[in-house]
């Protein structure tokens, strides 16, 4: 009989610093860091967001890989718990970030261009993060994952 028994790959799990291909975008982790509050104070009066909890900031790279111009949303970054909670980015307050224009909110990408930016969390404190989650687009069920906290 040719029965051919298929092993299932488990999920290769990426470091901060690889590079993964995800559908269009190839996406690279480079550091992350935690913040109460994302802005500044001009006269006295605080013009930002400050955390519900914390945020946690994710520096990325991304280079559009595709044949096209894709749009790139921080909707297909998210953070995974060691509880599996899923956390989704926090624009609004990426939108305070220094230098203006790092958040990766929603734009357009050519083919071959690369953007270095950051994607912004806000999570409870003292959050053990396990996992950041990459899909490879809004359609895409794909899931690429990055170790942050051992």
């Amino acid at each position: 009989s040719d029965i051919t028994i298929k092993k299932v790959e488990p999920p290769k799990e990426f470091k901060v610093g690889d590079s993964i291909t995800a559908g269009d975008f190839k996406w690279k982790v480079t550091k992350w860091s935690k913040k109460t509050e994302i802005g500044e104070y001009i006269l006295n009066s605080f013009m930002g967001k400050k955390a519900n909890g914390e945020f946690l900031i994710l520096d990325v790279e991304v280079e559009s890989v595709g044949k096209s111009a894709k749009y790139l949303s921080d909707s297909y970054i998210k953070l995974i718990d060691d509880q599996k909670r899923e956390f989704s980015a926090d624009t609004m307050a990426a939108i305070y970030l220094k230098p203006q224009g790092s958040s990766l909110a929603f734009e357009q990408l050519n083919p071959g261009v690369k953007k270095k930016g950051k994607v912004v969390y806000d999570v409870p404190k003292g959050l053990k993060v396990v996992n950041v989650k990459i899909t490879s687009g809004l359609f895409s069920n794909k899931i690429y994952t990055v170790k942050l906290i051992g």
